[in-house]
């Protein structure tokens, strides 16, 4: 496994980045892998949501707060969990710790 060597990039400015768009900020800090799987995975997951809540009529039916709604969310949690890795990754490289990307 081959770590990587910290580097000074500001959390708030990784932070940002991932905000406006899933996965830029990892890339910014280095993490081309774990960008990547965010940046595919958020389209991936949205397209899934989007495509069971309204192609598939959910809705316009009853079952919308049961699978409607978490649908809609879990794009949004990802989003979130995005911004806060990549603030919590660029964290640790200004204090001096390496970090690995995922799969290595």
């Amino acid at each position: 496994m081959k770590d990587k060597t910290p580097k000074s990039n500001k959390p708030i400015i990784s932070a940002l980045l991932s905000a406006f768009w899933p996965g830029v900020g990892q890339i910014y800090n280095g993490q081309l892998k774990k960008g990547l799987l965010f940046f595919i995975g958020q389209g991936i997951i949205a397209a899934i949501a989007y495509a069971v809540y309204f192609a598939s009529g959910i809705a316009s039916s009853g079952v919308c707060c049961l699978l409607g709604i978490p649908l809609l969310f879990t794009p949004l949690l990802v989003w979130a969990y995005g911004i806060f890795d990549a603030y919590k990754t660029a964290k640790r490289q200004v204090g001096g710790k390496k970090t690995k990307d995922i799969f290595e």
